[in-house]
């Protein structure tokens, strides 16, 4: 049988350690969240590092080809809609 991998938010996260900062018991919190300890003391670890934050840093490269490509995307479908709207014409043309 395949195993689903469940994913948790990073808010979900945070809540979670600090449950377990707050009650002392890493287990505890597991058992009561219903998730791995494991998963847990890696959970803290992480928030430890700083590797888990609420906010995620975005790549500025990144959104920039996303801002780019839907700009020609844009311009294409306006292309698009400039033929379209020339069509009508061009056949009313042709039967009269």
């Amino acid at each position: 049988m395949e195993k689903i991998r469940k994913k948790y938010t990073s808010e979900y996260k945070i809540f979670a350690v600090g449950l377990c900062e707050q009650y002392g018991s890493a287990l505890r919190v597991a058992e009561e969240l219903g998730i791995s300890k494991n998963c847990l003391y890696h959970w803290r670890r992480s928030l430890g590092k700083e590797k888990l934050t609420l906010q995620k840093t975005s790549d500025p490269d990144k959104r920039r080809k996303e801002m780019s490509r839907l700009r020609k995307e844009v311009r294409n479908i306006e292309t698009e809609r400039d033929i379209l709207k020339k069509v009508p014409s061009i056949f009313s043309r042709r039967d009269g």
